[in-house]
């Protein structure tokens, strides 16, 4: 009875050292600096492409990232998801600050199904503990209908109403209206069925303090919005198929043009509409898909990688000055 016992044991032991000797195998480190650029997602994505296979299980080692913002936390996601797809496997988060971690949790990321954030040890980087100190408002939300609009829009104002001061709470409603017509795009564009097809949402203000005064202020605001879907290019050639397959031109012709796309032909945001709004709060506007990232401020100036995320990413920066 105890010979069988032993040897039960052992069988046991040697399972699990086999099954850690896969794991370890199968294990891919990345070791993550940046992730708030489009530039930084096209490294990431083709270092994935060059190491990962169909049961990998991907680890970003982030003891190194300076900063995440609202548009790098969308990122992280949509490259979560990738990975999921792929794999089968949740995203693995390492070495994380315990500041990151603190952002991360107030966003509550750790309900996708699509993220692990390893919590048993953390990095000793003291660099981002300012940046995320004066990150007063950090706020997920993750839209799947139209009606989730209403929240978001009630939440936004009440925001706005609360930061800005008389002179411009009567612009507030250019930057809501906008919006809702991300929100908007980016829902209808995805789809519901596919685990890509989901919109999220992301919207955090920078305080500055006065330890003079004893005051602060809101100085910055940054809007980060997008999808996992289709993509503008994808989205538009079912409708003017003659376009150039070229995603600038499409995100171009979007903009400029005011064509969508959509089935009702009804015109989009314009570049008119969306300069003039920024030129209000010295802001820029940046759209991100396929292969293009465009920014708006005074002009259009664009760049283009090599890898992309589905779906389309948009980011608004306004200042409060």
């Amino acid at each position: 009875m105890i010979m069988m016992t032993t040897t039960i044991t052992i069988y046991i032991i040697v399972v699990i050292i086999y099954l850690e000797m896969i794991s370890l195998n199968n294990r891919v480190e990345i070791y993550v600096q940046e992730l708030n650029t489009s530039k930084s997602v096209d490294n990431i994505l083709c270092e994935l492409d060059s190491k990962t296979n169909s049961s990998s299980i991907i680890v970003f080692e982030l003891d190194k990232l300076n900063y995440l913002h609202s548009t790098g936390v969308l990122n992280l996601i949509g490259l979560s998801k990738l990975v999921l797809n792929k794999t089968g496997h949740p995203l693995q988060l390492n070495s994380l600050s315990f500041s990151l971690f603190e952002y991360l949790s107030r966003l509550n990321i750790q309900s996708l199904n699509s993220i692990y954030i390893n919590t048993k040890e953390f990095a000793n980087n003291y660099i981002d503990i300012y940046y995320y100190e004066n990150i007063n408002l950090a706020r997920l939300f993750h839209l799947n209908c139209q009606k989730h609009q209403v929240e978001l829009i009630k939440y936004i104002r009440n925001f706005f109403d609360a930061a800005f001061d008389i002179t411009k709470k009567k612009n507030i409603s250019r930057v809501c209206t906008m919006i809702l017509e991300l929100t908007g795009n980016c829902i209808e564009h995805s789809d519901p069925i596919n685990e890509f097809g989901e919109t999220f949402f992301l919207m955090e203000n920078t305080i500055v303090k006065d330890n003079i005064r004893k005051t602060s202020r809101v100085d910055k605001i940054r809007i980060s919005v997008g999808d996992f879907g289709c993509g503008i290019k994808n989205h538009m050639r079912l409708n003017y198929p003659i376009i150039p397959d070229d995603d600038l031109i499409y995100i171009q012709t979007a903009l400029i043009d005011g064509k969508t796309g959509r089935l009702d032909q009804s015109g989009g945001l314009g570049f008119g509409s969306i300069k003039n709004t920024m030129k209000l709060f010295k802001g820029s506007f940046t759209i991100h898909s396929g292969t293009v990232t465009v920014t708006i401020t005074d002009d259009i100036i664009s760049s283009k990688t090599n890898k992309f995320l589905p779906g389309t990413q948009f980011e608004i920066l306004i200042y409060n000055t």
